[in-house]
């Protein structure tokens, strides 16, 4: 690929009832050296819709999504060692990486992740490649009565009426298949 991912921030609504996953995936990433100047980008999302593509100066972008690629037309191209940052919105309900679990009364209690090791692919727009290494921050809103895990450090909770945004973020570059998100109706413990 002619482009390296710096850096992904997602933003994600899960609704367990209906088993979706909505929100959006910002993409930070450099055109890698010596390369010719880069007019589109692939990357990978597989059984989730992409709705709309900005780029950082918000301009919507042309794109087109086909057998688990979303091809990206760039509104002008990027020269060798130039970046870009593009929002892409989407969702659906997950066919892989992300998992609906443990029913009661009909809705799931419980949310997984499993990326390895290229299945990231199926609930964020990302370069789904082992070698390709990248910081990674998540915010996720989930019925209040529940807990979330994932990659790093939870820097934050904040509880609005029946939902609860919780925040994540590991500074230390990494393959995609490791950004993890697990969310549910926990117990939670903490101590020595």
């Amino acid at each position: 690929r002619a482009i390296d991912v710096e850096h992904y921030a997602l933003a994600l609504r899960l609704d367990p009832a209906l088993r979706r996953v909505d929100g959006t995936a910002r993409v930070r990433f450099w055109t890698v050296e010596g390369a010719a100047a880069v007019d589109y980008v692939e990357l990978d999302l597989d059984g989730l819709e992409a709705r709309r593509v900005v780029d950082r100066a918000g301009r919507a972008l042309v794109f087109r999504q086909d057998a688990g690629v979303l091809a990206i037309t760039l509104a002008t191209p990027l020269a060798s060692g130039e970046f870009e940052e593009l929002a892409i919105e989407y969702g659906g309900t997950p066919v892989r990486g992300l998992w609906f679990a443990d029913e009661e009364d009909g809705a799931p209690t419980q949310v997984f992740t499993q990326g390895e090791c290229e299945d990231a692919r199926g609930w964020f727009p990302c370069v789904d490649d082992p070698s390709d290494r990248a910081t990674f921050e998540l915010a996720v809103d989930v019925p209040r009565a529940w807990t979330t895990l994932s990659s790093g450090m939870r820097t934050d909770r904040v509880e609005r009426g029946e939902r609860a945004v919780e925040r994540w973020r590991m500074d230390f570059p990494h393959p995609p298949y490791l950004d993890t998100l697990v969310a549910g109706e926990f117990t939670t413990k903490t101590g020595a």
